[in-house]
């Protein structure tokens, strides 16, 4: 019987719904042992989510979980040393268990002990995802250069990569940005490279009712910050826009911040939202809550629109993009990155410096006074039927039995 561990150490927001798409359709695919390795956080951080796991009636899968130890030292903020204890972690659980094939959600963290040449284990192959390929963000836009800091980030990710694409305990490499899959494939062919689409699985319509504890003024156009609020969201630049308003132009807005904020943020966002709302008639709501996705898709089709403002330093997709596109609601987003080149191509909306909070404000007065942002439902719609929890699942599975197969 084939064996596979996925390695899964996250928490953060991403994890839960990534992870439950590939165990809802691990056993449609083939005979094979699954043994997923966890966080000792995850059940109790995702409680809802671990529920619903447990109700998928799993054959073939067993859970482990990482010692509050190892937990601990997976979390050191040194990303050299996290990266050589989760390589020593896995190399543990790999021979622990036997298993032929390793699937790791973040591959990311694993590639400078792969660069030198290091193995998990003996005849194990490995594959996963690639969050953050930034090498190719310079070519997304014409007239985007890079100072030298960045240069060298570059030629040290790059060289990083190429290195660890030679060591042949690695069969793939998933990317769900897809302007990076040709510009990393042509690094090294020694590893098969793969667009994989987000993990969106639309909620089944409820009695839950979050609209009306929000208490919109009526008559307002309504912009929407949602998630996992901190200053790389652009909360900070949200705020100084607001503030530049016109009064004619603030007493038609109403600005939603949704979602737990960065706790390093906590006292900075408080104060600047409480000077707002003295010197401007703008309408700003906190709502401080985890929020089911029933409740985030009702949130979604009542908003006018979605404000995507992550900063420069912001790398990846990001599945804010799939809400809006899934309730066809236009956006106010980053110029930079995959975020902002899809914004671009498929006419999500309009793009802006999110560090520019006059460009912000401006995009914001336009939408006031033209009665909201154009859009291309067309594309959004297409770009929802892309990326579904069945696409990313037979993606990863079906290649992992290929490569176990072969």
């Amino acid at each position: 019987m084939r064996k596979t561990i996925l390695f899964s150490p996250g928490v953060g927001g991403h994890y839960p719904l990534h992870l439950k798409s590939l165990l809802r359709y691990w056993n449609q695919y083939g005979v094979g042992e699954l043994f997923v390795i966890l966080s000792p956080l995850f059940p109790e951080r995702h409680r809802s989510s671990w529920e619903e796991i447990n109700g998928y009636n799993l054959r073939n899968v067993k859970f482990y979980f990482f010692s509050n130890s190892e937990e601990k030292w997976l979390r050191v903020t040194n990303l050299v040393f996290r990266s050589f204890y989760q390589w020593i972690i896995i190399s543990k659980y790999l021979k622990q268990l036997t298993a032929s094939h390793c699937f790791i959600n973040v591959m990311d963290h694993l590639l400078l002990p792969l660069s030198l040449g290091l193995k998990v284990a003996s005849d194990v192959k490995l594959s996963g995802i690639l969050f953050r390929p930034t090498m190719h963000y310079d070519k997304l836009f014409e007239n985007q250069q890079l100072d030298f800091g960045d240069l060298i980030r570059k030629w040290q990710k790059k060289t990083i990569l190429h290195r660890a694409m030679r060591n042949n305990s690695i069969t793939t490499l998933f990317l769900l940005d897809p302007y990076a899959v040709d510009i990393i494939q042509g690094i090294s062919q020694n590893v098969k490279v793969v667009h994989l689409p987000e993990p969106f699985l639309l909620p089944e319509v409820s009695n839950e009712i979050l609209w009306e504890k929000l208490y919109v003024d009526a008559g307002r156009m309504t912009f929407l910050l949602f998630g996992a609020l901190s200053e790389r969201k652009g909360i900070f630049s949200i705020l100084s826009a607001i503030e530049l308003l016109q009064e004619k132009i603030s007493s038609k807005v109403c600005v939603l911040f949704v979602g737990t904020l960065d706790a390093k943020d906590r006292d900075e966002f408080y104060y600047k939202l409480s000077r707002v709302r003295k010197i401007s008639k703008i309408q700003v709501i906190y709502y401080d809550r985890f929020i089911t996705d029933t409740q985030v898709f009702e949130l979604f089709k009542k908003v006018d629109v979605v404000l995507v403002t992550y900063t420069r330093d912001y790398v990846g997709s990001s599945g804010i993009l799939i809400w809006a596109a899934k309730a066809l609601k236009p956006v106010i987003a980053t110029k930079y990155g995959m975020v902002g080149k899809l914004v671009k191509e498929r006419g999500f909306g309009v793009s802006v410096d999110p560090e520019n909070p006059r460009e912000i404000a401006l995009e914001i007065e336009k939408s006031i006074l033209n009665g909201g942002i154009e859009k291309d439902d067309k594309q959004m719609l297409s770009f929802s039927s892309e990326n579904t929890d069945e696409a990313y699942a037979n993606t990863i599975i079906t290649s992992i039995f290929e490569i176990m197969d072969n």
